[in-house]
């Protein structure tokens, strides 16, 4: 084979793997739409030691604040901010987030799923290779998304 055809095919078998490597728009559209379907407000209720925790989760941008009240007094309890960023590991959802008020502390990473009024998260089953676990012991959460109220 003449050695400038290898060449031509060498450098056109790395331009389709990078192009391949890199995905497409359709993967970035996709993820664009998963942000549009987070957006809104979620509510996740957890018993903690006998006492019922309402959790508030407001998504606006790729910016979330996670209120937790005493559902019993409605006192609120806590309340955390943080910034996130999406991406997918093959067809699973990651959602990659660091706390606000600690924007140079570690990124910390789930696997999340939307169904229709549900947003799933699935935590501490990362390989710790690739993104950080954001808990140790894996678990699952749902959050229900609350309606808005209209005016």
């Amino acid at each position: 084979m003449n050695p400038s055809v290898q060449i031509y095919s060498l450098v056109f078998s790395i331009l389709f793997a990078a192009i391949g490597f890199c995905g497409d728009d359709s993967d970035a559209k996709s993820l664009e739409s998963e942000l549009a379907s987070l957006q809104g407000s979620w509510l996740l209720v957890i018993d903690v030691n006998g006492q019922s925790i309402r959790n508030v989760k407001t998504i606006k941008g790729n910016q979330e604040t996670v209120r937790r009240y005493d559902s019993k007094t409605k006192r609120l309890l806590s309340e955390h901010k943080a910034e996130f960023e999406l991406s997918q590991s093959g067809d699973v959802r990651v959602l990659t987030f660091r706390s606000a008020t600690e924007p140079k502390g570690d990124s910390l990473s789930y696997v999340y799923k939307i169904d229709g009024k549900f947003l799933f998260e699935i935590t501490g089953i990362l390989t710790e290779n690739h993104y950080k676990n954001n808990v140790s012991t894996p678990r699952l959460l749902r959050w229900e998304r609350i309606e808005a109220v209209s005016k």
